[in-house]
Order: structure tokens, then sequence, then C-alpha cells
């Protein structure tokens, strides 16, 4: 078996995992920010720079805390990648749909590579 075999088992599901990801999801580019972006993104001024105060309200506060309000929701990583868009793109949603798509797609590989790395009870003689 050459080389190129043994790499197709790899890259071949990857690329349908991005080609099947990327035409799910290519719907979404067209449209704005809507429901709860207003108070996650637009306006919360913890995710409109990164500075240390922001990281450090990051992690000690619920994902609306910086619009007032109170949820159950910590996620400080979220708030990271929000900073992020935003220093890059502000409210342009196209950029927020690109990267949320990203982060899909790029999840659904590291799946893959988890299940084949669990191997699923299958030996190496077996396959």
């Amino acid at each position: 078996m050459n080389k190129f075999a043994l790499k197709k088992d790899i890259w071949l599901p990857i690329a349908v995992l991005m080609i099947a990801a990327g035409f799910v999801y290519f719907f979404n580019l067209n449209n704005k920010l809507f429901w709860d972006d207003s108070d996650w993104i637009i306006n919360n001024i913890f995710v409109h720079e990164f500075s240390w105060t922001n990281i450090k309200f990051w992690f000690t506060h619920d994902v609306l805390a910086g619009v007032g309000l109170q949820s159950n929701y910590y996620r400080p990583f979220l708030f990271l990648t929000f900073a992020l868009n935003y220093i890059v793109a502000g409210a342009q949603p196209l950029f927020w749909h690109l990267t949320s798509n990203f982060i899909h797609i790029a999840n659904a590989i590291l799946v893959f590579f988890l299940l084949r790395g669990l191997e699923l009870g299958i030996s190496k003689s077996q396959k």
C-alpha cells in the first residue's frame, strides 16, 4: 500500500466533512446578527476590546452581566471569541458567521479524529 492510499483514509473523510458542513452552514452567511446577539455582543462593552479588565470580567461574571442582566451561563472562552471577532470586524455579521462556521467544521474534524483514535473496538488486525 502506498503513502497516498494510507493518507486517503484521513483526508477523504475530512474533505467530505468540510464540504458537507460548508454546504449546511453556507446558508447562514447572509443572515444578520439577531436574537441574543444584541445582549451578548452589540450592547456588551466587555467584548468590544481586549484588555486585562475585560479578561478578568469574562472569568468572574456570567455572559449577560455586561449588559446589567443575570444568567446562569458562564462562558469565558466564548467572550474571548466574541472580543476577537469584534476587534477584527466590529458588528459585521458575515465575519461572525464565518467564524462560527469555522469553529463548527473544526469541531467536526476533531470528533472524526477522536472517533478514529478510539477505533471503536476494532483491532488493527481486523482492518
